[in-house]
């Protein structure tokens, strides 16, 4: 907006009259300003008056239509990263990652996009950012451009320059190869192969290509001859050493080659192809360079060894000392010395010829003496280090050496001997090891080293100290072996032999039954048993009381079981633990008369038996027992005392009176001695043994 002088009206200012104002872009006023609005794919500057695609993508020289669709190869790719302007302004085709295909020049896109016509692009300048036009280098931008040649750039456009073997293409954008190899004969004998930007001559056997590879050369070696019979076609006077034709035809030489052929005549057109055009010189085919003939230059193995000097006719050879001259070959032959009988060589001394020269040597064990001509013997034995491990003994025109025991000569050097490889063993019982002069025995365990560097058996039952101890020492090979007596087994050393504690590493060594108990002893155990039960072997069996014990059970019945036994008494009669046997304590009436079989004059208490039969009784019980007769033997024992003197309590017994048999007990009368201790008749028994 423009401001007037007081008193005026403003009016906008249409900045789109001006070009500076929306550069590339379109402008649209506004009301103290204006919008510059930028095609697709363009950006505002920062001051906001141009329009710039920055956009960078690959651009592509060429391209194809496939099926209705643009395709561009890697092959016509110009650049990696240039502008879409910068490559349709310039020799781009198409543009981006796409292939998108560049503007028709002419068109109102392409007036858009390069408004300075080809080979221009605008382009944005720092600091002030302005979009201004400017040339496209295109030799910098397309870095493909003038491939195999030289890109320079020039305002609007570039130019393509090529090297040697490359033209430029019909476009004048890129170098394309010569073939060299269509021109004929560009190898002569060889054949061409092209490369880029030049070729090579593959040269046949006996042709060598020129340093620049591009042409071959003869070189092959043949005899070269000085003389030869056009008549007979024959060769003669062969020079020494095999030339090649260049060298042999273009100095002395008439004929070469096998089968020999005869070099061009002088001045012949064969001749200047391939010696040169001026008589008395030669051309060098390798480099092209014209000399004077010089014999003794192109034939270098002329006179050797020695001196080959040109003359005007030819060349004239001085060999060096010890050498003559070949008329034939041209070349200094050496002179046998020996042969011709020129050398001086004394007694054992032999001539040996050598290039030039002789010399006399001596046989080994001799060394030439100061005068060069005769030997004398060589004292070996001066070396110290001859005859290592042994003694060295001079002798004429050698030495000898004597080997310490435990070497053996070979090779004339004292060497240790192996002993341990010996095909017979060595170290029985034991390893060998050898030892420089000697070896010495590991012995196995279980035995000693011998008398006789050998290993004998060790007796450890005698030399072995406390061994086999509660057994018997048995001595075997390389070891021995315990006996153990019985009870004891052997030590996890098998050197000793322990005590076997049954008790714990047997199972049940008592048996079972019984209620056992393992007592372990030296070489042993011992069992025993639990209450009614007896030791039969080494096992618990029950004990039968009820046979073993005459007075068991005595007035009842016993019964036997494992461990114990048990009585059954009558009725109304008590087992007394103590003595083992059933008392009886039955209380019944007592009768004073019995007549066939009855009861009579009951007295008025029930009494035991002992107490009725002996008191006179007739008969006892509820079945009316007859008591028996004061004289018989049942009597005695009911009444031991006799009549009035019942078996009543207090009485001991003794086990010789008891038996199985009877429901009553003998009294001590029978078999103990009756003493009277008191006045009220008390009976008590002593034992009678």
């Amino acid at each position: 907006m423009r401001w007037m002088m007081p008193g005026f009206n403003c009016t906008d200012v249409d900045e789109c009259k001006s070009p500076q104002s929306c550069q590339y872009g379109d402008c649209v006023n506004t009301q103290g300003s204006y919008i510059c609005r930028c095609p697709p794919n363009y950006d505002l500057v920062s001051d906001g008056t141009a329009c710039y695609d920055s956009r960078k993508a690959r651009c592509y020289s060429k391209v194809e239509l496939r099926s209705g669709t643009e395709h561009c190869r890697e092959s016509d790719e110009l650049s990696e990263d240039g502008t879409m302007a910068a490559c349709c302004c310039s020799v781009g085709a198409a543009w981006g990652n796409y292939c998108d295909l560049c503007p028709d020049p002419g068109s109102e896109e392409y007036r858009q996009l390069c408004p300075g016509g080809p080979g221009y692009q605008p382009v944005l300048e720092p600091p002030s950012y302005v979009v201004t036009l400017a040339d496209i280098d295109e030799c910098a931008a397309h870095p493909a451009l003038c491939a195999h040649g030289t890109c320079t750039n020039t305002f609007g456009s570039f130019v393509c320059t090529c090297g040697d073997g490359w033209r430029l293409d019909d476009g004048e954008r890129a170098c394309r190869d010569i073939d060299e190899c269509a021109v004929p004969d560009v190898c002569g004998p060889g054949i061409c192969r092209n490369m880029p930007g030049s070729y090579v001559c593959l040269c046949p056997e006996g042709y060598v290509p020129m340093p620049s590879g591009k042409e071959c050369v003869d070189v092959r070696q043949r005899q070269c001859y000085l003389d030869w019979d056009p008549d007979n076609e024959r060769c003669s006077v062969a020079v020494g050493v095999p030339q090649t034709k260049h060298l042999c035809c273009c100095s002395v030489g008439k004929a070469w080659g096998a089968p020999c052929e005869a070099c061009p005549e002088q001045s012949s057109p064969e001749h200047i192809a391939l010696c040169g055009e001026k008589p008395g010189l030669y051309r060098n085919p390798v480099t092209n360079e014209t000399k004077p003939i010089n014999e003794c230059d192109i034939m270098p193995q002329l006179c050797k060894p020695g001196t080959c000097h040109d003359t005007a006719t030819g060349f004239q050879c001085g060999c060096d000392h010890g050498y003559e001259h070949d008329n034939t070959s041209h070349l200094c032959r050496d002179i046998d010395e020996c042969a011709a009988g020129g050398a001086r060589c004394r007694g054992l001394a032999q001539c040996v010829n050598l290039p030039g020269a002789y010399e006399c040597r001596c046989p080994p064990g001799y060394r030439l003496t100061a005068s060069l001509d005769a030997c004398d013997d060589v004292d070996e034995c001066e070396d110290n280090h001859l005859c290592e491990h042994g003694d060295c003994r001079n002798t004429v025109g050698s030495y000898r050496c004597e080997c310490k025991p435990g070497y053996t000569l070979r090779d004339n050097v004292c060497r240790d001997v192996d002993e341990c490889s010996r095909p017979r063993p060595m170290c029985r019982n034991g390893t060998c090891e050898n030892l420089p002069g000697s070896y010495t025995c590991h012995c196995d365990e279980g035995f000693k080293p011998g008398a006789n560097n050998d290993c004998v058996d060790v007796n450890e039952c005698r030399e072995g100290g406390m061994v086999c101890r509660n057994g018997r020492c048995r001595n075997t090979v390389g070891s021995f072996r315990c006996e153990c007596a019985a009870g004891y087994a052997l030590t996890p050393d098998q050197r000793n032999c322990r005590d076997v504690d049954e008790c714990d590493e047997q199972p049940h060594p008592c048996g079972r039954d019984g209620s056992p108990s393992c007592t372990n002893t030296n070489g042993g155990y011992e069992c025993s048993c639990g209450t009614g039960w007896r030791l039969v072997g080494r096992r618990c069996v029950d004990r039968d009381e009820c046979k073993e014990l005459p007075y068991a059970c005595a007035g009842g019945e016993c019964r036997n079981f494992n461990g114990g036994y048990v009585c059954d008494c009558p009725s109304g009669w008590r087992f007394d633990k103590t003595l083992a046997v059933c008392v009886d304590e039955r209380k019944e009436l007592c009768y004073d008369e019995w007549e066939s079989g009855r009861c009579h004059k009951a007295r008025p208490l029930e009494l035991a038996r002992p107490e009725c039969c002996c008191s006179e009784g007739a008969a006892w019980g509820r079945y009316c027992e007859r008591c028996p007769s004061p004289d018989s033997a049942e009597f005695l024992r009911i009444c031991q005392g006799g009549m009035g003197r019942p078996n009543l309590t207090q009485v001991q017994y003794s086990a010789c009176t008891l038996t199985r048999k009877l429901y009553f007990f003998c009294y001590c009368y029978f078999c103990l001695v009756c003493v009277n201790v008191s006045s009220d008749k008390e009976l008590w028994c002593n034992l009678e043994l």
